[in-house]
């Protein structure tokens, strides 16, 4: 149940700092665009969201995994 309930706040925080990078990679994107930022920069920005949805994902996995534990 500690599991559960610890993995629930992680994926709250995993969720928080998705959005917050997600919203980076849009920023970055528009600079490029503008031609204030380079594509390694957008390409960069990219790696961190995907690494970010990773962790999300992996959090929701662990998270069913632990509810399905409690029955």
């Amino acid at each position: 149940l500690v599991s559960y309930f610890n993995e629930e706040d992680r994926q709250t925080y995993f969720g928080q700092q998705f959005e917050a990078v997600q919203h980076n990679l849009e920023l970055t994107t528009d600079l490029y665009q503008a031609g204030l930022a380079s594509y390694t920069q957008v390409e960069e920005s990219k790696e961190i969201w995907l690494n970010t949805h990773v962790n999300l994902i992996s959090s929701q996995e662990a998270l069913t995994a632990n509810l399905i534990a409690l029955y």
